[in-house]
């Protein structure tokens, strides 16, 4: 809560739901992130520089590892992408690099 304040509880988001889609830019190791940078945790830090939250949950039971989406679903989440909106983040807030 101290990170993240507005964040939504987590009883009151929706589960089994693909809720948005993110890009990965890059990833390095936690040790390589700006010193201090709080979601720069272990071993691999995943530098996120956009999202899309959809307007709807896509229904999805999910699994362990990678799974396969089906084609349904994977219409779903093309009709939700058309119409979201980017949010885009500085990556040098995590890997303090100067832009």
């Amino acid at each position: 809560r101290q990170v993240w304040p507005e964040a939504p509880a987590e009883e009151s988001i929706p589960h089994g739901a693909i809720l948005g889609l993110f890009h990965v830019h890059s990833h390095r190791p936690a040790e390589d992130c700006r010193p201090g940078y709080v979601w720069a945790r272990g071993p691999i830090c995943h530098i996120i520089s956009k999202a899309i939250e959809f307007t709807r949950p896509i229904r999805c039971r999910g699994s362990r590892g990678l799974w396969q989406l089906e084609a349904w679903q994977i219409a779903k989440v093309d009709e939700e992408a058309q119409q979201a909106t980017v949010s885009h983040f500085n990556i040098a807030e995590a890997t303090g690099d100067k832009t």
